[in-house]
């Protein structure tokens, strides 16, 4: 099995996605820096480049839909995101004090 460049952290951060000339709003359920699972209202299609923006940070960067799975409950699916852009510090503090155990 590949080993995963970076550490998988269970952690709610509500995002908004940018997609198509519309938003909607999303959270994390699980992030690494390369990506997230996000739990959406909204199926994305895969290979789709959406923006996405933490609404606790207020960054922006765009992501790669990866995967979408079917809808688990009302209103709420499973989202596979991978970063485009280097943008290490993305998910923020909370992420950050989870990888590095502080």
């Amino acid at each position: 099995m590949k080993a995963r460049r970076t550490e998988r952290v269970a952690l709610r951060i509500p995002v908004r996605v940018e997609w198509q000339g519309s938003t909607h709003d999303a959270y994390t359920a699980v992030v690494n820096q390369g990506g997230a699972l996000l739990l959406s209202p909204v199926a994305l299609p895969r290979e789709a480049t959406v923006g996405l923006r933490n609404l606790q940070t207020g960054g922006l960067a765009r992501f790669r839909v990866v995967w979408c799975g079917e809808e688990d409950a009302p209103g709420g699916r499973r989202v596979g995101i991978a970063l485009l852009e280097d943008r290490l510090s993305f998910w923020g503090p909370e992420y950050e004090r989870s990888v590095s155990g502080t």
